[in-house]
């Protein structure tokens, strides 16, 4: 196991750093930290490094979301590949944009109506009991339709689209390996998508229907690519 520390900072930190203002600590020129695959178990010690704008803490040993309220200028977070359980303490990061929490042990989609920014959400594969689905929080889903983009759910055991539909503005949405398999809610959803130019449903018993694919494109006039 490895421990965050100042060291490993620097070790793992970007080699672009901020111009030196004045007297000031190199923790505060770091914008870019890799820490992935590094076995840690505990997100600590990242106070100083307040310009950080990308933080990779993917494939590691990490169970809970903590300690990053002082990242306010983080734009993109990936800790994909860990063992996290609960989508919390995210709320100062509020110029967040890249979200990756994407094989982990998340059940419910929550705790991010502070992101106002936030454009690329990534939540495909989590570790979930067979017969639990991920669930979506409905004030969570709402202050999200204003501002996200991409979407992935794929692999999550989800049977339907259906809490997703306030979803307005998304442009790239992917939800294979799922058991969606309601022809007429998948085409309410995306006929409420404005903008919805890439849809992925491969792996789902709804693509099975006949012309499923027509009734798809008829109800997305933006669409570009339909799986």
């Amino acid at each position: 196991m490895m421990k965050i520390n100042t060291e490993l900072i620097q070790r793992c930190s970007s080699k672009h750093l901020l111009p030196l203002q004045g007297a000031g600590d190199m923790m505060d020129r770091i914008t870019h930290l890799y820490l992935q695959e590094h076995y840690i178990r505990k997100i600590e010690n990242l106070h100083s490094c307040r310009n950080l704008r990308a933080l990779y803490l993917y494939d590691n040993k990490i169970e809970e979301i903590e300690n990053l309220e002082e990242l306010t200028r983080l734009n993109c977070l990936y800790l994909h590949k860990n063992f996290i359980r609960r989508m919390e303490n995210l709320d100062s990061l509020c110029q967040l944009t890249v979200l990756n929490l994407s094989h982990n042990c998340i059940s419910k989609v929550e705790g991010l109506d502070s992101l106002c920014e936030l454009r690329e959400l990534y939540l495909q594969y989590q570790n979930l009991p067979e017969d639990q689905s991920l669930e979506f929080d409905t004030t969570t889903v709402t202050w999200l339709s204003e501002c996200l983009k991409v979407l992935n759910v794929s692999g999550n055991k989800l049977t339907s689209l259906a809490p997703l539909r306030p979803l307005e503005y998304l442009e790239h949405f992917t939800a294979e390996d799922n058991d969606v398999c309601d022809l007429q809610d998948v085409v309410d959803v995306f006929g409420n998508w404005k903008t919805i130019r890439v849809i992925k449903l491969t792996g789902n018993p709804v693509c099975h229907f006949r012309k499923y694919r027509d009734n798809v494109v008829v109800s997305c006039l933006e669409l570009g690519t339909s799986c």
